[in-house]
């Protein structure tokens, strides 16, 4: 007998349909969530679909009265928290956050406040202008130490959210080893596709977390709308196999990174022009800094034409986060800012963004390409 599907109101692939349909699709999207939470090393109902990273940030954020974070987080966090009691923490000029500033910090507040109010911590895993690795398990200790000390239950321990969104590729994600109470990921940021993140939140802390939205009950009520199967397997799949090989494309990028830095240096030192001047922000130390993330100042070259420039010889790159384009002081150019540059030095930078196809023949044509557009357009 044909079997006829009659339900295309409800959309053919809806997991929470109770005919056949919706019940494979279902299947589909768990296996998709336990897929990830055998990555993140948490439970399957600990992971929840978001449609982006700003949304998951803004969903971690509500369970707080007051929040501390950095100067260098993403435009999410910043501006989201303006609506919140909230202490922002000031990075090193190699962008990291020094995880004594943190246990200090800790340390001057009040237990009473603490017991009173819900305290999150917020601090991403790594930059995504400059590529700083932040130390996300220190952090997590030191607040875990930090509630131990002062004996702070669930209803009144310190919590800890961190932004992996940019760590996916190439960083552990074990939420354990973290000592997270949730994390931020987003898919296309691992190469998936856009339109879905998640947020890994703690069971016992669920309780204290709101949905921006109403509506319905999926997501277990934490994100209400019919759910995006497909790209909820694309995520996983992409998750998957950025950590199958996080280990030799980490290796493989650390060294195109280093021998482009060292050419570019070298190459604008050459002159005499630029011998005392910064022309690499961030730490570049192994470890403490994406291995696919390139920060770079041209001196003497706007870096909106040296973008445009590069994208007319063939080169995509930018110059601040893709987020940050609203065009205030605080959106363009405020994590350089925050590590020491100066109005005139931040105006001065471009970002590169390494990937898997990028090859050692596409660094030294980029180099090329930039040192002749400077050599060409610069303004001395």
């Amino acid at each position: 007998m044909k079997r006829v599907y009659l339900d295309y109101g409800a959309g053919e692939t809806n997991p929470s349909s109770i005919h056949k349909e919706g019940v494979e699709a279902k299947l589909i999207l768990f296996k998709a969530r336990k897929s990830i939470a055998e990555i993140l090393n948490c439970r399957v109902h600990e992971v929840y679909f978001m449609p982006n990273s700003t949304y998951s940030v803004a969903t971690a954020l509500t369970v707080a009265d007051k929040i501390i974070t950095s100067n260098i987080e993403h435009i999410a966090v910043l501006e989201n928290i303006k609506k919140y009691n909230h202490f922002i923490l000031k990075v090193e000029s190699d962008g990291i956050l020094k995880p004594d500033v943190l246990r200090q910090f800790l340390k001057n507040i009040n237990i009473g406040d603490i017991r009173k109010n819900k305290i999150l911590v917020t601090i991403m895993y790594a930059n995504n202008e400059i590529g700083t690795i932040q130390r996300s398990k220190e952090y997590g200790r030191i607040i875990d130490q930090h509630n131990r000390e002062h004996d702070l239950d669930d209803s009144s321990r310190v919590l800890y959210h961190i932004d992996a969104s940019q760590a996916s590729r190439y960083l552990d994600l074990d939420v354990y080893k973290l000592k997270c109470d949730m994390l931020t990921l987003n898919s296309s940021k691992c190469g998936g596709t856009a339109g879905i993140a998640l947020l890994y939140i703690k069971e016992n802390i669920k309780q204290y977390v709101k949905p921006l939205i109403s509506g319905g009950d999926q997501e277990r009520g934490m994100y209400s709308g019919t759910e995006n199967v497909a790209g909820a397997v694309g995520f996983a799949d992409a998750l998957i196999y950025a950590q199958s090989i996080k280990v030799q494309e980490s290796d493989r990028l650390l060294k195109l990174r280093n021998i482009f830095i060292d050419k570019y240096t070298i190459a604008m030192r050459k002159s005499g022009r630029n011998a005392d001047i910064n022309l690499v922000y961030g730490s570049i130390k192994y470890g403490e800094r994406l291995p696919n993330n390139i920060n770079i100042r041209v001196p003497n070259m706007l870096s909106d034409e040296m973008v445009i420039r590069l994208d007319a010889v063939g080169f995509a790159v930018s110059h601040r986060s893709a987020c940050a384009t609203f065009g205030d002081d605080n959106a363009e150019g405020y994590v350089l800012y925050a590590i020491g540059a100066s109005k005139e030095e931040s105006n001065e930078n471009i970002r590169i963004t390494m990937g898997p196809d990028t090859t050692s023949e596409d660094m030294d044509n980029l180099l090329k390409a930039i040192l002749e557009i400077h050599q060409k357009y610069s303004t001395t």
